[in-house]
């Protein structure tokens, strides 16, 4: 019997306030949502189902998941989070209630955290690389413009207008993703079911029943129509392995690193990152296997988690947690709690669960682009720091377009530099004409160093 050597947990944050998007760059507009209430139970759920499986035994001895003890594993944990409210509070939640019975305390009731550790999110390319891409946003401003694009948004006129009247009862006009004939752009959707989503969940006392009946009969549909649109975004085609290739190459590592004494790798992110990571192997909905249809039919709910396990044995196993109550009671493909996802490796059958190492890295390493240089080049981003010293030191491999964006950059650079140089000789010279005042009306100036004067006679010397 097979037991665990170490276990990569990427969780999707809890419940949130509202969150408004861009629709093809991706980014927050100058937002940063605090976790709701409502999180509070799902990362509980979510803690309790990571316990069972790799720290309570008998339970995980059952399925040969244990990790170790509590102690050992929450001294063997290192755990990450994009810098963001959201995340950062989810990491600490979950990781709280994770060791709950190992953590110290002092008299007064205080108990130590497990560190966590971040980024600044404008140089996040680990956990949030899908929001510094320009090649990415590129290709789904033009998918905007397909065929298939403009056919799902004729399927879902009827479904963009209900939800957009219905969200005009409970929200300001200034709030409203700008309708196009009196419904919500597909483009802008996420914003729409985003609304739709946290004010039945976060507003719902303050909406009167009808109206609450009539949003709970769209959020279904919405929710559909959203796994689409966004399984989409993150696919294999639109994201050619760009968000998801530096998480997976930093678990490849890890995974290959014996002596790093680490059991648990905990990542607090958000549902693009699983999707990006999940691309990256070669799962999407766009893959050409069936057995990822499921990711176009069900978004990621918050509070769910993608896991990766490494065994004794030395293979590796997928799996995804998530909690029923976030979708209903009928799920089609999926059921509730863990569900092993296929692996994309070893005989390639889509239905292997299990996945030797050596098969694994390889496979990861074929998928993914190797260096930041590497994604630097395929995003087209000149505006990160580590790409600018990527393009300095020669490493990246720049087309026509970065190639006129640096020439440019650096002749207003250039241009820039050899102003003040000008600015600053004739400022010189002037000064040298004119030297400094240093006594106004016998008020000398603090700290002032007066300029020799000539030798005057006391009734020639002049005062301003």
């Amino acid at each position: 019997m097979s037991s665990l050597q170490k276990v990569f947990v990427l969780t999707r944050h809890g419940e949130r306030e509202r969150l408004v998007k861009h629709s093809h760059k991706l980014q927050e507009r100058g937002q940063d949502p605090p976790l709701s209430q409502g999180a509070l139970l799902e990362l509980s759920r979510l803690a309790a189902a990571l316990r069972e499986r790799y720290l309570l035994s008998p339970t995980c001895s059952l399925t040969s998941s244990c990790l170790g003890s509590v102690e050992e594993v929450r001294e063997a944990t290192l755990a990450q989070s994009s810098g963001l409210a959201r995340t950062l509070g989810t990491a600490e939640t979950v990781l709280h209630a994770l060791f709950v019975d190992a953590n110290q305390s002092s008299d007064a009731g205080l108990t130590l955290p497990v560190p966590v550790y971040s980024r600044q999110d404008q140089l996040d390319t680990v956990l949030r690389a899908y929001t510094k891409c320009p090649a990415h946003s590129e290709r789904i401003l033009r998918w905007y413009g397909t065929r298939e694009f403009a056919q799902k948004e004729e399927e879902s006129m009827q479904l963009r207008h209900d939800v957009h009247s219905a969200l005009s009862l409970i929200l300001p006009p200034e709030d409203l993703p700008e309708p196009i004939d009196g419904a919500t752009p597909l483009r802008d959707w996420w914003n729409a079911f985003d609304a739709l989503n946290v004010a039945l969940n976060n507003g719902s006392r303050s909406i009167g029943s009808p109206i609450r009946n009539e949003l709970s009969s769209l959020l279904t549909e919405a929710r559909k129509l959203v796994s689409w649109l966004e399984a989409r975004k993150f696919g294999r085609e639109l994201t050619s392995a760009t968000c998801g290739s530096s998480i997976l190459r930093k678990i490849s590592e890890a995974i290959a690193n014996a002596e790093d004494g680490m059991r648990l790798y905990y990542y607090s992110a958000h549902y693009p990152t699983i999707l990006c990571t999940l691309s990256a192997l070669g799962i999407a909905v766009d893959s050409g296997d069936s057995a990822d249809d499921w990711l176009g039919r069900h978004l990621l709910p918050t509070g769910s988690a993608l896991v990766l396990e490494v065994n004794s044995d030395n293979e590796v196993e997928l799996l995804l947690w998530y909690d029923e109550d976030e979708f209903g009671a009928n799920l089609e493909t999926l059921s509730a709690g863990w569900r092993p996802l296929r692996t994309p490796c070893g005989s390639g059958g889509t239905n292997d669960t299990h996945c030797h190492i050596d098969d694994f890295r390889a496979h990861v390493n074929s998928q993914v682009l190797a260096s930041d240089a590497e994604w630097c080049s395929a995003c087209k981003n000149v505006d990160l720091d580590v790409c600018k010293v990527e393009l300095l030191q020669g490493r990246v491999p720049i087309g026509g377009a970065v190639a006129a964006a640096i020439l440019v950059s650096g002749a207003i650079l250039a241009i820039g530099c050899a102003c003040l140089m000008y600015l600053n000789k004739r400022w010189r010279t002037k000064r040298a004409r004119n030297p400094v005042v240093t006594e106004i009306k016998g008020w000398s100036l603090p700290g002032a160093v007066t300029p020799p004067q000539p030798e005057a006679s006391s009734g020639d010397r002049r005062r301003i």
